[in-house]
């Protein structure tokens, strides 16, 4: 069995063991970044890529940009990113 490789776009800075994992929210479609160890999570991806100590907007499984509780969100691949634009932000792949 083969894992699925995923891009992040870096380490947490904030717990320092995750990686910060592009994730679509299923009720609004929005592509937000979510640390995979500690699950904070952000809706401006580019903002967290250019400063990784901004501040979390959100916990795991609120989405930071619809707001919905108990929400649940899907792994994003490398050709979603670059559909939306946001490949740029991706620092690599893992699983």
């Amino acid at each position: 069995m083969t894992k699925e490789l995923r891009p992040y776009i870096e380490a947490c800075s904030f717990c320092g063991n995750g990686l910060l994992r592009f994730r679509r929210c299923m009720n609004c479609d929005e592509v937000v970044a979510l640390c995979d160890e500690c699950e904070l999570m952000w809706s401006d991806v580019e903002g967290v890529a250019d400063d990784p100590n901004l501040s979390s907007e959100s916990t795991w499984p609120t989405c930071p940009s619809c707001g919905i509780a108990e929400t649940e969100f899907d792994n994003v691949t490398l050709p979603e990113l670059e559909e939306r634009q946001l490949d740029r932000f991706s620092a690599g792949e893992s699983v």
